[in-house]
C-alpha cells in the first residue's frame, strides 16, 4: 500500500485489517506488523480506521516485545535449573563417598572421647 495509491473504501481497509489480525490470531504472525504499519500511512477516507490500524500494531509490537521476554526468562530459567541439577549432584557426589570408619569420631563439647 503505496502513498501513491488509490483511497481504500472503508469496506478494503477493513477487510485488509481484518485479515491481518487473523493472521495474528490464528497464526500466531507476528510478522504482520510491517503490513499493519503500511496500513497506518495508507490512504483512507477515515482517519479513524488509520487510527484502527495503528492501534493494532501498537499491540502487536507489545505482544512481540513480551513474547521475546517471556523466551529469555524461560531460557534463564533453564539455565538456573542446569546449575542447581549440577550443584545437586555435586552434594550428592560429596555424601556420597565412603568414609574412613576407622577413625575416632571427634568428641562434641561436654562429651567424653571414645575409647
Amino acid at each position: 500500500m503505496s502513498d501513491h495509491a488509490m483511497p481504500l473504501s472503508q469496506a478494503e481497509f477493513l477487510a485488509c485489517l481484518t485479515q491481518i489480525a487473523e493472521r495474528i490470531a490464528n497464526e500466531a504472525d507476528l510478522q504482520a506488523v510491517g503490513p499493519l504499519m503500511d496500513m497506518t500511512t495508507a490512504q483512507t477516507s477515515s482517519p479513524e480506521l488509520s487510527a484502527l490500524a495503528e492501534s493494532f500494531a501498537r499491540m502487536l509490537v507489545k505482544l512481540e516485545a513480551r513474547e521475546f521476554e517471556l523466551e529469555c526468562t524461560i531460557s534463564d530459567l533453564k539455565a538456573v535449573k542446569i546449575e542447581l541439577e549440577k550443584s545437586q549432584l555435586r552434594c550428592i557426589d560429596r555424601t556420597a563417598q565412603p568414609r574412613d570408619c576407622t577413625r575416632p569420631l571427634k568428641s562434641r563439647p561436654g562429651q567424653r572421647p571414645a575409647k
